[in-house]
């Protein structure tokens, strides 16, 4: 694994984390470096509602945002059933419950490997 590599995955995994702490829920971290030359890793996570959502994608953003960590684009975060948030080689899917298993990016990247997370990850 390359220095990138690991730079890209200890963000993943601490995106996972900042996610868990706002209580977002199934969080999946799946490694598609393998499978897709336009990210790295994806991070799935599932929000109660539209406002919780919207308050995952805050917190992420927030947070990352004094460390000069900016997304390259968002999508959906009005709407609240599926932000996306793209900072390269990241890219965070945030889905209200519904609309996550209407989708199933868990099983359309089912070849993708599965990072270990939250405390101890």
């Amino acid at each position: 694994m390359t220095a990138s590599d690991r730079q890209s995955q200890q963000l993943a995994r601490r995106m996972s984390d900042l996610a868990i702490d706002k209580k977002a829920q199934d969080v999946k971290l799946l490694d598609v470096r393998q499978l897709t030359d336009y990210t790295s890793y994806l991070l799935l996570l599932t929000a109660g509602n539209e406002r919780h959502a919207r308050a995952l994608a805050d917190h992420l953003l927030e947070t990352l945002r004094p460390e000069k960590i900016r997304p390259l684009g968002t999508e959906g975060y009005d709407g609240g059933q599926w932000i996306l948030l793209d900072f390269g080689d990241v890219v965070v899917h945030i889905f209200v419950t519904a609309t996550r298993l209407y989708y199933d990016l868990d099983s359309l990247w089912v070849e993708a490997a599965r990072l270990p997370v939250g405390e101890g990850s």
